[in-house]
C-alpha cells in the first residue's frame, strides 16, 4: 500500500467545536491516530508504509529526516547533550533526561502493590509481572520464558557487540559497556561507607549488605541468610548434594564453575615444556598421564583472563609488589589485602562484638564463633568444621604426612605447621614485645602474648561466660562441656581432651 493511497483515504473530520480531541481532523485509516495537520498525517503514514531516509554508512532507513540526523550521530560520535552534574554526554536529550533521574533519585513509576519505585516505567512493567507471573515472551527453541530478544542469541551464538581493545564479543550493549571498564579502570558506583568503587550496580549493593548486615535471602530448609542470591544457590546445593559441574578428565565434581574453571586451566606451554614443568598440586598430578588429553582441551579455555593468573602459579611470576615491604602477589586483590596489614584498616565488623577484620572471608569464618555455625563435615569421622579446608583433617584418617622439613625430615599434615616449624631452625626473631622484650618468630604469637600484659580475652565461652585470650584455649574448654575428647589412644584406646595428654600417656606404653 502506498503512501498516496493512504493518504486519499484519510479521513477529514469536520465539526464546529474545535476544542478537544477534534481539533485533530486528519485521520489514518490504518492505526485510527488523528493529528491536527495534514503535514503530521503524511509524515505518520511512513511509518505503515516506508522509510524514505537511509543512512549512507549502515544502510539503517527512517521515516523522518530528524530522526536520520540524530542516528548519524551514532558514526560520527557527536553527543550534544550533556550531564551538568558528570559531564557525561548523551546523543539525544530524552537519553539524557533519564541519566539526570540517576542522580537527582527522581523514580516517577511506583508498583501498586509492594511500592517499589523506578526511573524508567518499562522497569515498572517488568517487574509487574513478578507479581503477576505473566510471562508473555517465550523462546520457540528451548521454550524458557526471557527477556526474548537478548535470549535468542544464546541459540543463534550472534554477539554483534565487540571490545575495540581485546576483541571480546558481546550479545548485549550494556554488557559490552561494563566489560570496557575493565580497561579503562572506571568505577562508577562507590560504597558511601569505605568508598570502595564498584564496575557495575549490583555489585555495589552487594557490597552495601557486608556494612548494613542485610541478608535478604534465606535458605526454606535450615533458615540461614544470606546477602545475595549467588550465595544461596551454591548453599542449596549443600542440602541437595548436587555437583553440577565435572572435571571432563578424572570426573570430579564442584558445586562451583569457578572451581571447575581452576582445576581445569592449563598453562599454555608446549608439549616439550609441558614434560618439564612439575605439577604442585596433587590433583594436577593424577593427570600426568592424560597431558596430551590436557593439550585438546587448550581449544576449548575461553577466560584468558583467570588463564593468565593460574599460569603465575606455574611460572612463579608474582607482578603485584607491596609498596612497603617488596612482599608480591599473583594478584592484585591479594596485594590489596596484604596492604592492610600495614595500613591496619579493617573495614569489615562484626555486628555482635563490634571486632573489626580486613576481609569478609574472615568476617563471616568469625560469625561462626557466634552463630555455631559449622557447615563442614569429615565425611569418615563426622567432625564439624567452621571452615572448608578438611584435606589436612583427612589426614589424620590417611596417615598422609607431606610436607617434610628439608633440615631435620620431619613430615607434617599441614604446610602451616611446617613453616611455623621451620621457625625452629632459624634463631632470628624478628617480632618482639615492646613490654618486655621477647622475640617470636612468627606475628601471630606475639599478638598473643601482648595479650598477657593488657590482659584482653576477646574469645568468650557461650555456655559460661568464662573468657580466653586465643581461640585454641576456648576451644579446648569447650570441650569441658560437650565431652568430647577427640584423642585416643591406638593401644588401650583411652581419649583424651588434648593432644600433649596423649603423647604423656603413650610414653607408658613404650617403657
Amino acid at each position: 500500500m502506498h503512501s498516496s493511497a493512504l493518504y486519499d483515504g484519510a479521513t477529514t473530520v469536520h465539526s464546529g467545536n474545535k476544542s478537544g480531541a477534534e481539533r485533530k481532523k486528519f485521520q489514518c485509516h490504518v492505526c485510527i491516530k488523528r493529528f491536527q495537520s495534514k503535514r503530521d498525517l503524511q509524515a505518520h503514514i511512513r511509518v505503515h508504509t516506508e522509510k524514505p531516509y537511509c543512512c549512507l554508512i549502515c544502510r539503517k532507513t527512517f521515516t523522518q529526516k530528524g530522526s536520520l540526523n540524530v542516528h548519524k550521530r551514532i558514526h560520527t560520535g557527536e553527543r550534544t547533550h550533556s550531564c551538568f552534574v558528570c559531564k557525561k554526554a548523551f546523543h539525544i536529550k530524552s537519553s539524557l533526561n533519564l541519566h539526570t533521574r540517576t542522580h537527582t533519585g527522581d523514580k516517577p513509576y511506583s508498583c501498586t502493590l509492594c511500592k517499589k519505585a523506578f526511573a524508567l516505567k518499562c522497569n515498572l512493567d517488568r517487574h509487574s509481572r513478578t507479581h503477576t507471573g505473566d510471562k508473555p515472551y517465550s523462546c520457540p527453541v528451548c521454550k524458557q520464558l526471557y527477556h526474548l530478544q537478548c535470549h535468542i542469541k544464546v541459540h543463534t551464538g550472534e554477539k554483534p557487540y565487540s571490545c575495540s581493545i581485546c576483541w571480546k564479543t558481546y550479545t548485549q550493549k550494556s554488557s559490552l559497556n561494563v566489560h570496557i571498564r575493565t580497561h579503562t579502570g572506571e568505577r562508577p558506583y562507590s560504597c558511601l561507607v569505605c568508598m570502595k568503587g564498584f564496575i557495575k550496580k549490583g555489585n555495589l549493593d552487594v557490597h552495601t549488605r557486608t556494612h548494613t548486615g542485610d541478608k535478604p535471602y534465606s535458605c526454606q530448609v535450615c533458615n540461614q541468610h544470606f546477602s545475595d542470591p549467588s550465595s544461596l544457590r551454591r548453599h542449596h546445593m549443600w542440602h541437595t548434594g548436587e555437583r553440577p559441574y565435572s572435571c571432563t578428565i578424572c570426573e570430579k565434581t564442584f558445586t562451583r564453575k569457578g572451581r571447575l574453571k581452576e582445576q581445569a586451566s592449563v598453562p599454555f606451554l608446549s608439549k616439550e615444556s609441558w614434560h618439564k614443568k612439575a605439577f604442585t598440586k596433587p590433583h594436577q598430578s593424577s593427570h600426568r598421564r592424560e597431558t596430551l588429553q590436557l593439550f585438546n582441551l587448550l581449544e576449548d579455555f575461553t577466560q584468558k583472563s583467570s588463564l593468565n593468573v593460574h599460569i603465575r602459579t606455574h611460572t612463579g611470576e608474582r607482578p603485584y609488589s607491596c609498596l612497603v615491604c617488596m612482599k608480591a602477589f599473583i594478584k592484585k586483590g591479594n596485594l590489596d589485602l596484604h596492604t592492610r596489614t600495614h595500613t591496619g584498616d579493617k573495614p569489615y565488623s562484626c555486628q555482635v562484638c563490634n571486632q573489626h577484620f580486613s576481609d569478609p572471608s574472615s568476617l563471616r569464618r568469625h560469625n561462626r564463633w557466634h552463630t555455631g555455625e559449622r557447615p563442614y563435615s569429615c565425611t569418615i569421622c563426622e567432625k564439624t568444621f567452621t571452615r572448608k579446608g578438611l584435606l589436612s583433617h583427612k589426614r589424620i584418617h590417611t596417615g598422609e604426612r607431606p610436607h617434610r622439613c628439608e633440615v631435620c625430615e620431619k613430615t607434617f599434615a599441614r604446610k602451616m605447621t611446617l613453616d611455623v616449624h621451620k621457625m625452629s631452625h632459624i634463631r632470628d626473631k624478628p617480632y618482639s614485645c615492646i613490654v618486655c622484650n621477647k622475640g617470636f618468630c612468627q606475628k601471630s604469637k606475639l599478638r598473643l602474648h601482648i595479650r598477657t600484659h593488657t590482659g584482653e580475652k576477646p574469645y568468650s565461652c557461650q555456655v559460661c561466660k568464662q573468657h580466653f585470650a586465643d581461640p585454641s584455649a576456648l576451644k579446648r574448654h569447650n570441650r569441658m562441656h560437650t565431652g568430647e575428647r577427640p584423642y585416643s589412644c591406638t593401644i588401650c584406646e583411652k581419649t583424651y581432651t588434648r593432644k600433649e595428654h596423649l603423647n604423656v600417656h603413650m610414653s607408658t606404653h613404650t617403657i
